[in-house]
């Protein structure tokens, strides 16, 4: 269901995307108030919806997606911004990733945990920082086969964020991602 698709749903680049809850413990207004070029996007409910739509009235809510709108939506975002800093895990890192879409995120738990590859996201205090940064990774294809999800390895950036991904394994022919960091 998540993979790299030739979808452009929300208009020219650059497209942010969130996808989740939108509650406070899921810090939405931290992605909502950054100062990034293009569009941002919020696919999701919760009881933080109506108060963010009013005072971001330049995003666009989608509001809740599943199957291939949810597919499509990731499809259209250039990057995947989690503005989390206490999920612990975080399932849409994952579908993110599954199709090929960089991620921007803060250095906690979650990500830290997940994200583990240069080629694949960038994770930083600065969470406007990650996200352009974020930009200029290559768009991957995280495949998940048969026998598991793509390894992964941590990869301490010079600026001082960690940029993160997964890494090929055996056993996963054309597993892996593309480009260079």
């Amino acid at each position: 269901l998540f993979r790299p698709r030739n979808v452009r749903l929300f208009g020219p680049a650059p497209v942010f995307l969130y996808v989740g809850r939108i509650a406070v413990e899921k810090n939405v207004s931290a992605f909502l108030a950054l100062d990034l070029p293009g569009r941002k996007v919020v696919v999701g409910d919760g009881p933080q919806a109506g108060e963010l739509k009013r005072l971001y009235p330049e995003a666009l809510f989608t509001g809740p997606l599943a199957g291939e709108a949810l597919a499509d939506a990731y499809a259209s975002a250039d990057t995947f911004v989690f503005p989390s800093v206490t999920d612990t895990f975080g399932l849409v890192l994952l579908e993110a990733l599954a199709a090929g879409l960089p991620v921007a995120a803060f250095p906690a738990t979650g990500p830290l945990d997940v994200l583990t590859d240069a080629r694949a996201a960038v994770i930083g205090a600065d969470l406007r920082e990650a996200a352009l940064k974020a930009l200029d990774l290559d768009r991957v294809l995280a495949v998940v086969g048969d026998d598991g999800p793509a390894g992964l390895l941590l990869v301490p950036a010079e600026s001082g964020h960690v940029v993160v991904g997964a890494q090929q394994q055996p056993g996963l022919a054309g597993a892996g991602l593309r480009g260079e960091v």
